[in-house]
């Protein structure tokens, strides 16, 4: 007994260490960019002065210098408000964009979802309204798989444009174990046909 008991701990303490180095090898795959209509940023924490957090700052650049590249004409900023949050991250995104020098009318605001699942169905729904038919989507490197995997379930043809994680070791240690977390609940959604 006492031996299936350390097995079962042991696997209970590997599993996510397993998991979240799996995310980590994910998110270091090199990616293609290639032109589209438009970029969709995911939307991350935003802080009580309206700034971007870190996480989001990094999203927002890849998109910035992206659209500066011209591979994209329009960028679709996507995120609700957060209980912590004073405002949509979307606006937030928006004003930081343009006061980086990104023309106001090139980029649109979807202030209502609260998490990536309704980031893209939502922006999916901007698109369609603004007849723009593929993306590049602009998130943290570790979530990357994850979006293109739920863009391909709702029909969003999308390529990747990856941001870089946060600095500390701690935060992305934080993060790989969460994204985990996140592909289990996924996987669920698409077994049930919830997406």
């Amino acid at each position: 007994m006492g031996k299936i008991l350390l097995i079962l701990l042991a696997a209970l303490v590997c599993a996510p260490v397993f998991a979240a180095f799996s995310v980590f090898l994910l998110s270091k795959r090199p990616r293609r960019r290639i032109n589209a209509d438009a970029i969709i940023v995911l939307g991350a924490k935003i802080q009580p002065d309206g700034t971007p957090s870190n996480t989001l700052r990094y999203r927002l650049d890849a998109a910035r210098r992206a659209f500066e590249c011209g591979y994209a004409g329009r960028i679709i900023v996507t995120g609700g408000q957060g209980r912590d949050e004073n405002e949509p991250e979307a606006s937030a995104m928006k004003r930081y964009l343009v006061r980086e020098g990104i023309p106001a009318d090139s980029v649109f605001e979807e202030t209502t979802s609260k998490n990536t699942i309704e980031n893209l169905k939502n922006a999916k729904a901007i698109m369609d309204e603004k007849g723009l038919e593929t993306v590049l989507i602009a998130t943290t490197d570790y979530h990357m798989d994850r979006a293109l995997v739920i863009a391909k379930r709702l029909s969003v043809s999308a390529g990747a444009l990856p941001a870089r994680p946060g600095r500390k070791l701690s935060v992305r240690l934080a993060a790989y174990m969460r994204e985990a977390a996140s592909w289990c609940l996924l996987t669920v959604k698409i077994l049930t046909g919830r997406i």
